[in-house]
């Protein structure tokens, strides 16, 4: 079993930083990029990006063939984005500042050299999978509980 707050400490954004930072194409790889509330920026998943929320909160939306639908809501030190499979990534993502937010786009192929090298137990992957699994189930739960109001009341 892993320890919850040693992922968590070891998958910050501080730390996470740190350990970019060790690389000499650090400054290549890595822009922040300042968001106005209400802002919004579109990104295509065949993207070739990863994104960590610095500071502020956004929502985060996929628009698909289908339609736009909800996916999570981001707040400080947060990986809004870590592809992990191809085949599983919404094709279209909306972000939202919900208030003024820094984001921290990095390169993927530089994101994923230096978890390679400086996470060997892919912590920052497990607790990125953690929390979405956390999200999700929040997401059923609250559906569900909407879905048995709807029926009681008929």
């Amino acid at each position: 079993m892993y320890d919850k707050s040693y992922m968590k400490q070891f998958s910050s954004y501080t730390n996470l930083l740190a350990l970019m930072q060790r690389y000499s194409d650090f400054r290549e790889s890595t822009v922040d990029m300042q968001m106005a509330a209400s802002e919004v920026f579109v990104e295509n998943t065949i993207r070739t990006n990863c994104y960590l929320l610095k500071s502020g909160y956004v929502q985060i939306t996929d628009i698909s063939k289908y339609g736009a639908t909800y996916l999570m809501i981001g707040g400080p030190g947060k990986i809004i984005s870590l592809p992990i499979y191809n085949a599983e990534l919404p094709q279209l993502i909306q972000i939202k500042a919900l208030t003024n937010v820094v984001i921290t786009q990095v390169d993927f192929e530089f994101l994923k050299k230096v978890l390679q090298l400086e996470d060997p137990h892919n912590y920052v992957t497990i607790n990125y999978l953690s929390d979405l699994r956390k999200m999700l189930y929040h997401e059923v739960t609250q559906n569900t509980v909407a879905v048995r109001g709807r029926i009681i009341k008929f």
